[in-house]
């Protein structure tokens, strides 16, 4: 399938969901945005420069804040992270945290755009975290269900190729709570159909190759968002994956950064909760 069939088939899914939701269908447009490492892609929300600029978590893209940028009415853009998506894939030491963060802050400026805030969801917040600190001048960081503790990390669980079946039984098994339906249509989104009959997710493999190198710069994300914004918001899932002491540890390392929890929301609150998270959303751009 090319780019186009796929912009298209998005932006059709797009459209339905905004009518189910009795939502109307905003201004959405695929950009590529340009980095010294190579070009990031991005969906652009509405008219003029961005409010907010937001990044996905480790193999999803930046389809997955639809729901919430659907309900929140704002101009932002959401980005696809390196080998993510539609954008470039790179050599695996280009996804370490820094040379991603560093992707997203060259992007944002070479646009011209003055952003000021982000919002990182799981890898994403870091890597936020490090194009925030790069960018200066930002004045808020929303984290969702993230601290640096577990950066690293590989999930031994996940699959990246399979039948559409087996996809969604691999995740029923990680987000029991979450409805198959939801799930099947997050995976169409984030999958393609490959020339055998399996479907396969939107990122590179290269991308987990990287998991040893995020892993030692787990210290230096302290110090991202040490200087990451004027005030930095910790979202924790009610089921999702920060234990109370990494909460307490964040805040201690992070003095400007608050902490609130998601109830009902696993780790991917703006998906369990893109109405709740819309609408504090608006209430922190508002001011």
């Amino acid at each position: 399938m090319s780019v186009d069939d796929q912009d298209t088939l998005e932006l059709g899914a797009l459209a339905a969901h905004a009518q189910s939701l009795g939502i109307p269908m905003p201004r959405v447009r695929r950009r590529r945005l340009a980095a010294e490492a190579g070009d990031l892609s991005a969906l652009q929300w509405g008219e003029g420069d961005p409010q907010l600029v937001l990044l996905h978590g480790a193999g999803l893209q930046s389809g997955t804040w639809n729901g919430t940028l659907l309900r929140l009415g704002r101009p932002a853009v959401a980005i696809d992270l390196p080998g993510h998506g539609q954008s470039d894939h790179l050599p695996v030491d280009g996804y370490r945290v820094a040379s991603m963060g560093d992707m997203v802050s060259q992007a944002i400026s070479e646009a011209g755009w003055m952003v000021d805030s982000l919002v990182g969801h799981s890898l994403g917040s870091f890597v936020a975290a490090r194009a925030a600190s790069e960018l200066g001048g930002v004045k808020a960081l929303v984290v969702l269900d993230a601290t640096p503790h577990r950066v690293g990390s590989r999930d031994p669980t996940r699959m990246h190729a399979g039948t559409l079946e087996q996809l969604v039984s691999a995740m029923r098994e990680r987000m029991p709570h979450r409805d198959p339906r939801s799930l099947e249509r997050a995976l169409l989104r984030d999958t393609r159909l490959r020339a055998d009959g399996l479907r396969e997710w939107l990122w590179d493999e290269g991308f987990m190759d990287a998991v040893p190198l995020r892993a030692i710069e787990r210290d230096s994300l302290w110090r991202f968002f040490e200087r990451a914004a004027e005030r930095v918001f910790l979202l924790r899932a009610e089921r999702g994956g920060v234990a109370d002491h990494e909460a307490e540890e964040f805040v201690s390392h992070v003095p400007q950064a608050s902490v609130q929890v998601v109830e009902g929301a696993g780790h991917n609150v703006h998906t369990d909760r893109p109405e709740w998270l819309a609408e504090w959303l608006r209430d922190v751009l508002s001011g």
